[in-house]
């Protein structure tokens, strides 16, 4: 294990606390957060809920945050963390954040969050009620880290795989039980609705990710390994027939919605990618073909509507981009 260092200073310890009061002064906030060249002076910049620090001032607190990690996983009691002393944990914690703002893909700041939620699960209610807190920050902390102008983040394998973990692991398994859908069941008692807002959410997300940084692949894997979760492939038709409308009208919604995201970026095609995927899924779904009529009927004029809006696009301003082109040779092939 690496050397966990010296003793930081008096002030880089001051300075290192400001940063981390800053990134912790609104758990359920997402933040704005931009790394600022070199040239600006080592101080904090903080207009809640956008913060800016110099590259300067974060390397100083890399290497503080560093040491308090390293120092406190060479301890017996970082191997249980069930039983570990809290403050200690929380300050271990709070270093990961530092880490992973200078480098996104540092496995062992990532794989220590990990641990830290996992060590909340199957307790007793207090303990639940901490862990449903604890996925809801984490949750805020990688929307944070992957919408921000920083850039290695939006495009950072770790961070997205952090967050297909963090639904695989606390979401997935009780969505499949309650609605076959996959669903948080915070989310599921509040209906069909709600669960098409978090789909809604994710997605815009992930295009906003795409934004901060251009054909990103990794964004858009991660939107795919999400709509894996939900029942494509192998499902039965019995149970699943009443819940066809609300099927449909979800990958409408994120056909819509990536479709619309293509058109204002025509020239990435790692959007144009995703998209065939959610049009491919909904021509093949066997679900989408149990039920006769109007349901079946509305995704594959959805997705023609798609071909044709785009072909209305190529015409109008002439476009001639290769990304364009191969989305509709591809979607016209598979229909």
């Amino acid at each position: 294990m690496p050397s966990p260092g010296p003793d930081p200073s008096p002030q880089t310890q001051s300075t290192y606390e400001e940063v981390i009061a800053a990134l912790t002064l609104s758990p359920h906030t997402v933040l704005e957060i931009d790394i600022l060249p070199a040239a600006y002076p080592p101080v904090l910049f903080h207009a809640h809920p956008s913060i800016g620090l110099s590259r300067s001032l974060l390397k100083s607190c890399f290497i503080t945050a560093r040491s308090i990690l390293f120092s406190y996983l060479s301890r017996p009691e970082s191997h249980h963390l069930e039983t570990a002393d809290h403050e200690h944990r929380k300050e271990a914690l709070q270093a990961t954040l530092i880490i992973l703002l200078f480098d996104p893909n540092h496995l062992t700041a990532a794989n220590f969050r990990k641990r830290n939620l996992l060590s909340l699960k199957d307790h007793d209610l207090a303990q639940e009620n901490r862990l449903q807190e604890a996925v809801d920050v984490e949750k805020l902390i990688l929307e944070s880290l992957l919408t921000s102008p920083l850039s290695r983040h939006a495009k950072s394998s770790t961070l997205w795989a952090h967050r297909i973990w963090l639904f695989s692991t606390f979401f997935a398994e009780s969505l499949r039980e309650e609605t076959g859908t996959g669903m948080p069941r915070k989310e599921d008692q509040k209906g069909s609705e709600n669960m098409k807002t978090f789909l809604e959410t994710e997605l815009a997300i992930v295009m906003k990710a795409g934004e901060r940084h251009a054909r990103n692949y990794y964004a858009w894997d991660y939107a795919r390994q999400l709509f894996g979760l939900f029942p494509r492939k192998g499902d039965s038709c019995g149970s699943r027939v009443s819940k066809e409308e609300w099927i449909t009208n979800t990958r409408v919604m994120s056909i819509n919605m990536v479709h619309k995201w293509c058109l204002a970026h025509p020239r990435d095609i790692s959007g144009w990618a995703f998209l065939t995927v959610l049009i491919s899924q909904n021509v093949q779904s066997p679900v989408l073909k149990c039920t006769e009529g109007k349901e079946g009927g509305r995704v594959q004029d959805i997705s023609k509507n798609i071909v044709h809006t785009t072909e209305e696009f190529v015409r109008k301003f002439q476009w001639r981009g290769e990304s364009v082109e191969w989305f509709l040779k591809v979607t016209k092939d598979e229909s």
